[in-house]
Parts: structure tokens; sequence; C-alpha cells
């Protein structure tokens, strides 16, 4: 076999591994529709065959593929990217009959195939790859990102490989999808990777092998520093480089807010000063200097809550003000560990502002929105939508400072944006819709932004079929246990506790007037109860009235949108919207359902079913189910923190916390020290450790609510 068979050969196999999705990955599906169009017009032909490339001509353009695949085919057009040239190139060699079937001249041919490459040949080419061949295709401070982004991705929770015809690896946080069908890395196939096409593709060879067992190494060569070093001996020791200087900062500030942090105690919560809550917020300003900045948004919220309770205000709570602290000196101590290692993971370090990253096209279903308002004076409306394609749930959030009053979140569903192309959230409810140049975040939320354009169409049952319909109350149980993160310091998903409901029975919704909560009792199958509730506010006037209104007969076959989370030992459901299937269109938005503005009348309170006693309702707030011992040490710990532990009189407090401490042993607590002997910072930040346990044990135990993550922006989310 000659040596232009033999590349033309393996470039036929390689191809053959390429299914659709893998195709469209390359540029989009509309590019990917118009090259097939293209080929049933006039098939392209060989204008060029050597041992290293095959030149086609499409058109009036020439496309040249070689060993590299689709993803290093070059095309004569202006396009800088796959252009739909070379999408019809490919289809062409991979609808074309074999050589030795069809001689004709010109023809678009080449020797018959044995097949897509196998998935164990694939899998052995990845793990192969070295790190000098990674470093010198995505550069040093690429392949510097991807090795951190590799070191902190969870691939039990966000990695999925499938065996197609291609090698699939999609990565949920932040969404990548890469096809693999064999060749160096600058064969990989990503989508969603945007520019930064190089660093991605590492990225992704880079977290294949982690998961697959392999020890990630950086083979950076010495800097300058290092080299001189080695040079001149080892008594000459050059001076403190950046990162040192950045480790020194960050390990004074640990030290500094523990100490802080004490003094509240020694002090006690109910005794506080002005100048305790200048001195957070100055630590606030060293955490951000120190590039901490999940550790200064802590602090700045400590500072917030002592100025609360200095002013005496309803929103202050001294139990709350004490979790606070002990998560702050939780989150300094994990990155005083982290640092002596190595570089901290990204989520203990946090991130100054939501980074997005490009998604050629997206397609979405969107499922209804509500307004919100943040405990850090935002107000804003967030639309909820389904990705049939990624299997997941995503958002868009639209806010503003509250002091900002010409903003109503309500009014914002009916007004333009936020993407060009459509009219109003309210155009995507119930519809697909497709967006081209979207830029989203790692946890899936989706930028409002006018360079994203948006096409709107009718939903099909295809897409409605994909939505995760969940009957089992048992099973949702389970679901949202998996979403909450069992670590204090862990990143919360807020987005895996939206799900789609199917009750079999609807009881009648009520609202309680005392506690001014809805109450919506819904049943599964085996009769297990899982209630809705909705508090009493501006943005959820409208759905209180509607669910009220609603007759459960009227019910049947719908099934409900909402999101989850737990209160205590339950778990508690506050619906979004209602799903049936068979209506035009489908979806019905609870919360914008009266008025031509969206608001409900005003002049008609709830109250129309007032809750009476149902054996299907349960508070709304439970609390915590915990041990008695363990509920027994909080309360002291709460006690101890509220009137303070000075130096003075420290030591009349250790007998009652010993007593507690050996009670919570006795039970299998064993996280907490035996007795309460003396530290290095006294009683004070005995207390704080130990209440960093019991808020572990708690999260252990009953997994508490994580609160509506994207609802709250971060600083830069929202891409004007």
């Amino acid at each position: 076999m000659t040596t232009t068979a033999a590349l033309q050969r393996e470039l036929r196999r390689l191809l053959a591994a390429f299914d659709d999705d893998a195709l469209a990955a390359l540029a989009n599906k509309g590019l990917l529709r118009r090259a097939a169009k293209d080929l049933e017009k006039a098939a392209p032909t060989v204008a060029e065959a050597t041992a290293d490339a095959l030149v086609l001509a499409v058109g009036e353009h020439r496309v040249r593929l070689d060993r590299g695949g689709p993803a290093q085919a070059k095309c004569s057009c202006p396009a800088t990217t796959t252009c739909q040239h070379v999408l019809t190139a490919v289809l062409a060699l991979q609808r074309a009959p074999a050589a030795d079937d069809d001689p004709a001249a010109g023809a678009a041919s080449v020797p018959t195939s044995d097949g897509p490459p196998d998935p164990a040949t694939l899998h052995d080419a990845l793990l192969a790859l070295e790190p000098a061949a990674l470093r010198a295709h995505a550069g040093t401070p690429g392949y510097r990102w991807a090795l951190q982004f590799a070191r902190d991705f969870d691939v039990e929770q966000h990695l999925r490989i499938e065996a197609k015809r291609s090698l699939a690896i999609t990565l949920l946080r932040p969404h990548l999808v890469a096809h693999y069908a064999g060749g160096g890395v600058e064969a990989l196939v990503v989508d969603g990777a945007g520019k930064h096409v190089a660093k991605h593709r590492v990225a992704v060879v880079l977290v294949y092998q982690r998961a697959h067992g392999l020890e990630l190494v950086d083979d950076e060569p010495p800097g300058k520093a290092q080299q001189a070093r080695l040079a001149l001996g080892a008594d000459w020791t050059p001076a403190a480089t950046a990162a040192d200087e950045v480790r020194g900062a960050r390990s004074r500030l640990g030290r500094a807010v523990q100490q802080l942090a004490g003094e509240c105690l020694g002090i006690g919560l109910c005794h506080l000063s002005p100048h305790v809550q200048q001195r957070f917020a100055t630590l606030a300003v060293w955490a951000q200097g120190a590039e901490l900045p999940r550790l200064a948004r802590l602090l700045r919220r400590l500072a917030d809550h002592v100025d609360l309770l200095l002013q005496r205000a309803g929103g202050a709570d001294e139990h709350r003000l004490l979790d606070d602290l002990a998560l702050a000196c939780g989150l300094a101590g994990a990155l005083a560990h982290a640092a002596a290692d190595g570089a901290a993971p990204t989520t203990l370090v946090g991130s100054a502002r939501g980074r997005f990253h490009e998604v050629a096209t997206l397609e979405l279903l969107g499922l209804g929105a509500r307004t919100f308002r943040s405990p850090s004076g935002h107000r804003g409306l967030t639309m909820v939508f389904w990705s049939p394609k990624d299997r997941a749930f995503t958002t868009c959030t639209d806010a503003r400072p509250s002091t900002l009053r010409s903003f109503d979140p309500i009014a914002r569903y009916r007004q333009p944006g936020p993407w060009t192309g459509l009219g109003a959230p309210q155009q995507a409810t119930g519809r697909q819709v497709t967006l081209t140049g979207a830029r989203r975040d790692e946890h899936g939320r989706v930028a409002a932004s006018e360079r994203t354009h948006a096409m709107v169409q009718p939903t099909t049952t295809d897409v409605l079929a994909t939505l995760p319909a969940i009957a089992s109350w048992s099973l949702l149980s389970r679901r949202l246990d998996e979403a909450l993160p069992e670590s204090l310091l862990a990143e919360p998903r807020p987005l895996h506790q939206w799900a789609v409901l199917q009750p079999t029975t609807f009881a009648e919704a009520r609202f309680d007037p005392v506690r001014q909560l809805l109450h919506w009792p819904l049943l599964d199958a085996a009769g297990a109860a899982l209630t809705a509730v909705l508090p009493w506010q501006e943005g959820t006037r409208a759905a209180i009235r509607r669910l009220e209104r609603l007759a459960p007969a009227e019910l049947a076959c719908t099934l409900v949108v909402a999101h989850l989370r737990r209160a205590g030992a339950s778990m508690l459901a506050e619906p979004l919207s209602l799903l049936r299937p068979d209506a035009v269109p489908p979806v019905d938005c609870l919360h914008f359902a009266d008025g031509p503005d969206g608001r409900a009348d005003a002049t008609v309170g709830p109250g129309a079913n007032v809750a009476v006693s149902d054996p299907h309702v349960t508070a709304a707030t439970p609390g915590p189910d915990l041990p008695p011992p363990l509920r027994h040490l909080r309360a002291l710990v709460r006690q101890l923190a509220e009137r303070g532990v000075p130096p003075a009189t420290e030591r009349a407090s250790l007998p009652a916390l010993t007593a507690a401490l050996e009670r919570a042993a006795a039970t299998g607590l064993d996280a907490f020290p035996r007795t309460a002997a003396a530290e290095p910072g006294g009683v004070a930040h005995l207390l704080l450790r130990v209440h960093y346990a019991s808020l572990q044990y708690e999260r252990l135990l009953t997994p508490a609510n994580d609160g509506d993550g994207d609802d709250e922006p971060e600083v830069g989310s929202t891409d004007a």
C-alpha cells in the first residue's frame, strides 16, 4: 500500500468515528444541516492527494485534511473557525463508496476502512499523552490553568464518559463536551470551549487521566531563580517571590481571623463594639488583597452582621453570627492547611467574579420565572430552563441593587431581553429557546447579555419527554441529599435542587395566616406527602392566589416544577410552574398568572382557604432532629458565646463544657474533644472548634438548606 493510500485509509478510519453530535461540536447544528444540503447539490472532488494530506475541492474552496482529523482541517475560505465547507468534505468522505468499488477519477473516495477505532485503543491513547506534549499545545500558562482545573475537578460527580463511535467525554461544571477519535491532543473536538480551545483540550485530557488513576505532575522546568540558586550554591537564597508573599499574607490573615473570632467570644456576642465591626471590615479588605474572595465575602458578612447587632435591628441574630464565626475560622484553617501542602483548591479560595465561558449553541426549554430579594440587597428575576442535551437545569438571572428603584422585577418579566431576539422572558416560558453566542459559568448559569442571540420556537413532544419527572418522594429525598454538599466548606450545587414532580394526588392549597405561608400537600403513589410552600411576599402573591383557586380535579396529569430545600428533617418544595404536556404552551408560570402586568390583585389578600388541621401538612420550619447530647452541647456553646468567656472567668465554664463533651463522645460523636482542656487560644477558641464540629454533624445528620444560590448574582454575572 502506498503512503498516499495509507493516509487515506487512516483518514477514512478516523472520520468513521465522527457521528452527528461530534460533527455538530466542530461548529454547530445549523452549519451541519447546511453542509448536508450542499452535499446533496454537488459532491466534493479530490483535488490533491499526497502522503501528508488530502485536499478536496468544495465548490470554489479547498479543504485540506491531514492526520489531525476534522479538528485540524483547513479551508481556503475566510472563516477562522470550522466552516460548512469542512463539514461538507467530511460528510462526503464518510458517505463516499470505497475506492475499489468506484475507481472513477476525481471522486471523493478512499480505500475501505475497518470501522471506527476501538474504545480501548482510544482510552490507551489518551492515557499515553505526555505532559510535555500537552504543555506544547496549550503553552505554559494554559497548561498551568488546565492542571489546576483538573486537580480541583470533581471526577465522581461531574464527569461522564460514553463510548460511541468516538470517545465522548462530558464535563458538567463547567459544561464541556469533547469527542476523541484518535491522534494527538490537537485532534480532540471540544464543544463549549470558545476561544480558549487549546487549554480546554488539555484540561479534558488531564481530567480523563486523573479519573483513571494517573497522578498529575507539573513537569515545568526550573525557573530562573531556582536555576541561579543551583548554579551559585546553597548559601545563596533568592528574594521572596510574589507567590511567597501571597502565602505569607494568607497565613497572617488566617491567624488574625481566628484571633478576632476568639476575642468576640471572649467579650460575648451580646457585648460587641463598633471597633469589632471595623476590624472585620479591615480583614475583609485584607482578604481581598490576599486573593481570597470567598473569605473576603464571609468577613464582609460578619462586619454587616455586627453592625446590625449594634443597631439592634430585627434581622440581627447572635446564633447566626456564631455560625458565621465558626465557618470563618474553619475556612481560614483549611486555607492555611492547604497552603502548607501547596496551592489551595479553588473551592476554598473562591472567585472574585463569575467566570463565564462561551458556548457555541445552547438549546433550552423555558420552565418559568420568579422574582427574588437576596440578603445582600439585590432584587431580580430568575428564569429557569431545562437543557435536553445536558439533561440538567440552568438559570439566567437579571438583578439590580435594591436602591435602584426604577428596576421592577415583576414588570421585568414582560420587558425585552435579556438576549437579543427575545421579546421578553415571558416569551421563553413553555417554548424552546436556541441561544447562539451564549456564555455560561461553571455552575451552569447563563449570562444575561445582548451579545447572545435567542431564537424562540414552539416546544415539541420529544423535548418534553426528556424532563426527568419524579413520582416517588423517597427517591426525591435521596436525590436532594446527594445535591446538598456534606461538607460545610464544599461548594453548593443550587441547580441540583430543581426538580419536576409528578404527584399522584393533589390536596387543596391552604393559606396559613399565622405563618403567612401557603401549604399545598402533594402525595405520591405510596401515599407519602410532600408539602409545597410559598411565603407571602410581593413576588409570590400571584402564585398564592392562583394555587388557592385551583381545584384538585383540575390538576390531573399535571407536573410541578419546584425548587427543593431542607427544613430540619423535612423536605419542602417551592412551586415555580405547572406543566401540562397536552396544553399549548405546556408551561403555566404561577408567579405571573394574574393581571396584564403580572401582579396579583392587591385588594384581595390570601386566605380564601385558611389552613386547618391537616395530617399531610408539616411545619414549615421544624427544628433539626438532632441527638439530645448534640442539642445540649450546642445550647451550652451558644449560651457561653452570648455572655462571653473572658480569661478571668473562663475556667468556671470548663466543668459544664467537659460534661457535655463526654456525653456527646459517649453517643459516638467522636469529632469533639473528650474534655475541655485549655487550648493556646483559650476556651473561646475551643468553643469555636466545638461549634464548627456541631454544625458539621447537623449537616450530615439533617442536610440543611443551602439557599437558592442561583438567585444571588456574583459581581459581574450580568454581562450587559
